[in-house]
């Protein structure tokens, strides 16, 4: 894979992550403005109950606060795993083949990293107190 590749794959990588995190911004924007118009309205009403009752009117009735819509939760957006680069001699230090020695003329191994295009890292936790209560 060359370095254009890469840098490709890692501006795909960071636009979805951009474009989730702009995504919950907008709804959550959204949802605040609509917060912020009930609670005006609200007041209003509330004070018109107010002036009603200093007016001297004994049976105007107290206004009910409306719910808010559902507040967006932001959910984890994780950072994306970026490829790059790897060094050729590391690679090469790295790869052991059962049964052969490493000599002139030896094996041709070709890797290709496709990139992550959407990757999660989890953990796994075993043995001995693994478990959380």
């Amino acid at each position: 894979m060359n370095t254009q590749q890469n840098e490709n794959n890692n501006q795909d990588s960071l636009d979805s992550f951009n474009s989730k995190l702009m995504l919950w911004q907008v709804n959550f924007d959204t949802w605040l403005e609509s917060k912020r118009n009930i609670d005006k309205a609200f007041l209003l009403e509330l004070a018109k109950h107010e002036k009603a009752l200093n007016a001297g009117n004994t049976v105007a009735q107290l206004p009910i606060k409306p719910a808010y819509l559902e507040q967006p939760i932001k959910e984890e957006i994780l950072m994306p795993i970026l490829t790059e680069e790897a060094d050729e001699n590391s690679i090469q230090s790295a790869i052991k083949l059962d049964g052969y020695k490493k000599e002139s003329g030896g094996a041709e191994i070709k890797i290709e990293l496709l990139g992550f295009k959407s990757a999660k890292i989890t953990q796994k936790r075993s043995g001995e107190g693994a478990a959380i209560n």
